[in-house]
């Protein structure tokens, strides 16, 4: 039997994988379940697997929303360098990078559940006749 997807019950459960987790909204953790679906759906899960596959990657994304993103900040004003006759201005730029409040324990337990159920299993593992 084939599994069926619903994401306002992927999204609930997940949420209950973490106590931070019920700072999100339920419509932005259907969202982050929605996008999590479209990756699980991907890495080829047996049905039974697939709806803790949504669960996971859902709580990887919850994570991210809560504790990660993108940060940005700022490099300066520009700079005038001479040497001799040459010189050279800088223009002000910014720099992004990714934060957050510790390692995500959530996608580190769905790299190793797909690595062990995913279209993967298997791979590296020697038969001996």
């Amino acid at each position: 039997m084939a599994y069926e997807f619903d994401a306002s019950s992927v999204a609930t459960k997940a949420k209950l994988l973490s106590k931070g987790f019920g700072e999100i909204p339920d419509d932005a953790a259907t969202e982050l379940s929605e996008n999590a679906w479209q990756v699980v759906k991907e890495a080829g899960l047996p049905n039974d697997k697939q709806e803790f596959g949504a669960k996971l990657y859902t709580a990887h994304l919850m994570w991210g929303y809560l504790y990660g993103g993108v940060t940005s900040m700022s490099l300066g004003e520009g700079v005038s360098v001479k040497a001799g006759d040459l010189s050279k201005q800088t223009t002000p730029g910014s720099v992004s990078f990714g934060s957050s409040s510790g390692n995500d324990p959530y996608y580190d337990e769905w790299l190793l559940f797909v690595k062990k159920f995913g279209r993967n299993y298997g791979i590296g593992l020697v038969v001996v006749n």
